[in-house]
């Protein structure tokens, strides 16, 4: 398998599949992972669940199934009216003996994203090692691609810090597939001093999945919208460019009515009500 692909390959591949969104008249929704709720979900997941659904919410991305097993975990997002819209999965659950187990649950929750959420400390030490993590993702996204589902990788800030004058993102981004799912987290983006919309647009097509996460120096999870971060460009950057499909709130303080304002606004900032 080829690790490298040209800059007219990833071009002509990224406009096929923006377009191809554009026909189906896709329309983004938004999503809430999990984890900003794990307190709640494990102690009644799903109260928890109904609660997520009532706040407006259409998903859920997944850390987790809190002790259920798959079955028992669609039924509850059934019993809520939630779809999955991703899971975050560790590398290890994605390789060797464990994929088929990986593979068997997600179907069962209908998820398509499988998300890795960070790569183990040797991966990410010099540029021939996120060379390495891409074609790892080329590999999985390769075993995933007949059952419709798609690998993806979930940034830090480390993804936007030179390592030897090579920015980690780009490697990721060049020698992926144009299938494989770049999940820009714009909290964790913008601690590196990185700007997500500029981002979105540099390296289009690939923020399928995007973490909406505000951030303020020196304040620990502040809500959405405390900032002056531009939410209007940078959503008009993922609905032009990224092939953004679902907006993914992560709010790490697990407190309820946080999360709620978290909603309220992005769903201001989408121009949209609460589907309540």
């Amino acid at each position: 398998m080829r690790e490298r692909f040209t800059r007219r390959e990833l071009g002509g591949l990224v406009a096929a599949l923006i377009a191809a969104r554009g026909v189906a008249g896709a329309r983004s929704s938004v999503g809430l992972q999990l984890f900003s709720l794990r307190k709640q979900a494990e102690a009644s997941l799903e109260g928890t669940l109904a609660y997520v659904r009532e706040a407006g919410f259409e998903a859920v991305e997944l850390a987790g199934l809190y002790g259920r097993p798959a079955t028992e975990f669609r039924k509850a997002l059934d019993g809520s009216s939630l779809h999955c819209c991703g899971s975050h999965t560790p590398l290890p659950e994605l390789t060797g003996d464990r994929f088929r187990a990986t593979l068997g649950a997600n179907q069962e929750l209908g998820n398509r994203y499988l998300i890795v959420p960070g790569l183990p400390a040797e991966l990410h030490a010099a540029p021939d090692r996120w060379a390495r993590a891409a074609r790892i993702l080329n590999e999985v996204a390769e075993q995933l691609r007949p059952y419709g589902m798609r690998v993806g990788y979930h940034n830090h800030a480390d993804e936007f810090r030179p390592v030897d004058g090579v920015f980690p993102w780009r490697v990721l981004f060049e020698q992926t597939r144009p299938d494989v799912i770049l999940q820009l987290d714009t909290g964790n983006a913008r601690v590196a001093g990185a700007d997500p919309t500029a981002l979105v647009r540099e390296f289009p097509g690939r923020a399928v999945t995007v973490h909406v996460k505000d951030y303020l120096p020196n304040r620990l999870d502040p809500v959405l919208g405390s900032s002056d971060f531009d939410w209007s460009r940078f959503i008009q950057a993922c609905e032009t460019t990224g092939g953004t499909e679902w907006y993914v709130i992560e709010h790490d303080s697990p407190v309820r009515e946080e999360v709620g304002v978290c909603f309220e606004a992005l769903a201001k900032s989408l121009g949209r009500r609460p589907h309540r």
